[in-house]
């Protein structure tokens, strides 16, 4: 009996899934805009019924005994930000994205997190045998960036949009596990500065152009002093 792993990705936009097999080979991954031919396909399951099918058939085609097991790419919704009783809740910024615009983003997000996996476990419901396991959202980044590097040591720095409390974290990886050194908390987010920045050059952020704003960075000059800052913060140690 093989195992076989479903990551889906579950931000409320750009959804996507891999699928691995109990050595750690990629068997199949792709995003569900490819699929769905809607450019970063806001809102859409990630384990979208006519997409994930096809691809889980033909493992069972070949392996009649295979179970899978289901992961996600967030911890838990954004808007259940902190507290042990979960009584604090998120309130996204206005400064540079309107209010109207955030609390879209996170219902989203929220949504397809309550939702996520609900499709593969509908159709395939006696070949999984555990319940969703949920990953903190910036450590998949820095484990997706880190873990194809050829590196030992390191020190990883994720600038997200959002994460579970905060846009920041800084990861140290030591022989080749990676552990948290520090992570922002609120609304501050050089993801959301991008897509007001993304605004002003007069592309729309919410058609996914902000990747076109971030690409021209390489043509720009680096400003050693904030290097130099940058390098101070990320040297502490740990505490």
């Amino acid at each position: 009996m093989a195992n076989y792993y479903i990551g889906l990705s579950t931000s409320g936009h750009d959804p996507a899934f891999a699928i691995a097999n109990d050595q750690g080979r990629i068997i199949f991954a792709e995003a569900s805009e490819r699929f769905t031919q809607v450019k970063r396909a806001w809102g859409i399951a990630p384990d979208h019924a006519d997409h994930i099918s096809p691809q889980l058939d033909k493992i069972i085609a070949q392996d009649p005994r295979a179970q899978f097991h289901i992961a996600t790419s967030w911890t838990r919704a954004k808007q259940e930000l902190g507290g042990e009783d979960q009584s604090i809740t998120a309130s996204p910024s206005s400064a540079l994205v309107s209010i109207e615009l955030g609390n879209w983003i996170m219902g989203l997000q929220a949504q397809i997190h309550q939702y996520s996996g609900y499709n593969i476990r509908s159709l395939y419901k006696a070949r999984i045998p555990a319940q969703t396991m949920h990953f903190d959202h910036h450590l998949c980044h820095a484990a997706n960036a880190i873990y194809s590097a050829p590196f030992e040591n390191a020190i990883v720095l994720v600038a997200d949009g959002e994460g579970e409390t905060g846009s920041l974290s800084v990861f140290r990886m030591k022989n080749r596990v990676l552990k948290r050194l520090w992570r922002s908390w609120g609304p501050g987010s050089i993801g959301t500065f991008y897509c007001w920045l993304t605004s002003l050059c007069g592309f729309d952020w919410v058609a996914g152009e902000e990747w076109k704003v971030m690409g021209l960075a390489a043509y720009g000059k680096a400003d050693m002093a904030l290097v130099e800052k940058l390098e101070k913060i990320l040297l502490i140690e740990d505490g």
